[in-house]
């Protein structure tokens, strides 16, 4: 199992067998763009993420720019250790 953890109450947890799961306040009402995102950082896909972001982008507001900030922040870090 692989996970990312933003901090001891935030969780993604996956496996490259099963979808991700999101855990947290931080991440409350995001799953599916979280998922989406993880998911697509280790197939080398991201498309399904760069919709859902399109999406949630018409309605904007500050939690989802603090997420998008930290997900374009992880996709350097991961990528790096890759």
């Amino acid at each position: 199992m692989k996970g990312l953890f933003k901090n001891v109450n935030n969780f993604v947890l996956w496996t490259k067998e099963k979808p991700a799961k999101i855990g947290g306040q931080f991440f409350k009402g995001f799953e599916k763009l979280i998922a989406s995102f993880f998911e697509g950082i280790y197939l080398s896909n991201l498309l399904e993420y760069e919709q859902i972001k399109e999406k949630l982008l018409k309605k904007s507001n500050k939690k989802l720019y603090e997420i998008l900030n930290f997900l374009e922040g992880s996709k350097y870090r991961i990528r790096k250790k890759m």
